[in-house]
């Protein structure tokens, strides 16, 4: 399994913001910028289960993800948060299972869309 995982800190003295993968800093870092320009376009091409069973979880490969990106931060409120993106089996020749873990659903994802973040999960 691939896995990244990006911790966003703010500065109390100034209020700059970092982020750190793995202890470095990646702010400024090519493959950090193209991996969030990644998630931030990212868009899934269908929803295709809503609520899924453990079975329909390891089905579609996302019990053991060949990838998980990981954003942490906190919010305007003070509160730690997590968004988890894992990316499972192939749907089919152009689409991969994947989930968010704010929604519980299994969704469809085409593979062009995720490259980006493949590409950047190999290369750290």
């Amino acid at each position: 399994e691939a896995a990244i995982t990006y911790t966003r800190t703010v500065l109390e003295t100034d209020s700059s913001i970092y982020w750190y993968n793995r202890g470095r800093d990646v702010t400024e870092n090519g493959t950090f910028l193209a991996c969030m320009e990644n998630l931030i376009s990212l868009s899934f091409a269908e929803c295709l289960v809503w609520n899924p069973v453990e079975e329909s979880i390891a089905v579609c490969g996302l019990d053991e993800p060949r990838l998980t990106v990981t954003i942490q931060y906190t919010d305007p409120n003070q509160r730690e948060c997590e968004l988890i993106l894992s990316i499972g089996n192939d749907r089919n020749d152009t689409q991969y299972f994947a989930t968010w873990s704010t929604r519980n659903a299994i969704y469809a994802i085409n593979k062009d869309a995720v490259k980006g973040l493949l590409a950047a999960a190999n290369a750290i």
